[in-house]
Parts: C-alpha cells; sequence; structure tokens
C-alpha cells in the first residue's frame, strides 16, 4: 500500500511539473473573496501544486524508516483537494455559450467550493508539518533517551 502511495505522490509531481511547463502565459484563476479578486497565474498555480507533492516526496524518501501515522490521510486530502480545486476552478472558468438571466440564477456559487477547497488544503497542510514535527520529536526523545542508557 505504501509503494502506491509513493508512485501517486511522484506521478502528480511530474504531472504538475508537466503542466507548469506547457501552460499558457495568458490562463490564469481568480478567486472572489466578498469584492476583492485574487488572480494567479495558472502557471504558478501549478508550480505551486508541483513544489507541494514535491515536498511530500522528499519527507517520504528521507523519512523512509519512520512512521508516519497522519501521512496517508494528508496525502488523500491534500490529492483530492487539489484535484477538486482544478476540476471546479475549470467550471468557473467555462464560458456559458448562451447565457440569459436565469441560466444566471441557477449558476452555483463555484468561488465558495474554491475557497472550501483551499481551506481544506490549508488545514491538511497545518497536520502534515504537525506530524513530521511530532515525528521528529519523538526521534528525538528516543535518541536521548538511549544515549542515557550508555
Amino acid at each position: 500500500m505504501r509503494l502506491v502511495f509513493k508512485i501517486i505522490v511522484w506521478v502528480q509531481t511530474l504531472l504538475f511539473l508537466g503542466l507548469f511547463l506547457i501552460s499558457d502565459e495568458n490562463s490564469n484563476t481568480s478567486i472572489n473573496i466578498h469584492d476583492t479578486y485574487y488572480v494567479i497565474s495558472s502557471a504558478d498555480l501549478y508550480f505551486l501544486f508541483f513544489f507541494l507533492f514535491l515536498l511530500y516526496g522528499i519527507v517520504d524518501f528521507l523519512t523512509k524508516n519512520s512512521r508516519f501515522q497522519l501521512f496517508t490521510i494528508t496525502l488523500i486530502l491534500t490529492t483530492s483537494s487539489v484535484w477538486s480545486f482544478i476540476v471546479v476552478n475549470y467550471l468557473d472558468e467555462k464560458q456559458l455559450s448562451e447565457v440569459d438571466f436565469q441560466s444566471l440564477l441557477n449558476q452555483p456559487n463555484y468561488n465558495f467550493y474554491l475557497l472550501v477547497l483551499l481551506f481544506i488544503l490549508l488545514v491538511t497542510q497545518v497536520i502534515f508539518f504537525i506530524n513530521i514535527f511530532a515525528v521528529l520529536i519523538t526521534k528525538l526523545t528516543r535518541l536521548l533517551s538511549r544515549n542515557d542508557y550508555e
């Protein structure tokens, strides 16, 4: 099972690197929070996701002998929130061929979904870093307790 997660991490890392390299410089992602628009280039967003999964891969590689309790959960939440973010952003940017007032009223508020997904992504990263520090503290206490007996 751990090998499957390693493959998922590195495939996504390479996929986002490829998307970063081939992305159109004119495409962007916009998020509307109340009366403020945040606009980020799609290439920058792909680079952020590439860096995020690269960080997961490096941490997994460096700590291959330790036991990460929450690594699988944070990886699943991060993967699902990143890909959901991309799908919702695509749906938000999709232009309607014929726009009338009734279709505008029935269109869902994708900005709310984008904010929820970004919040989930942020929370999973906080959990990920807490888990890293918990493993480091556990290793240090074991090392110190071993040194006390020697």
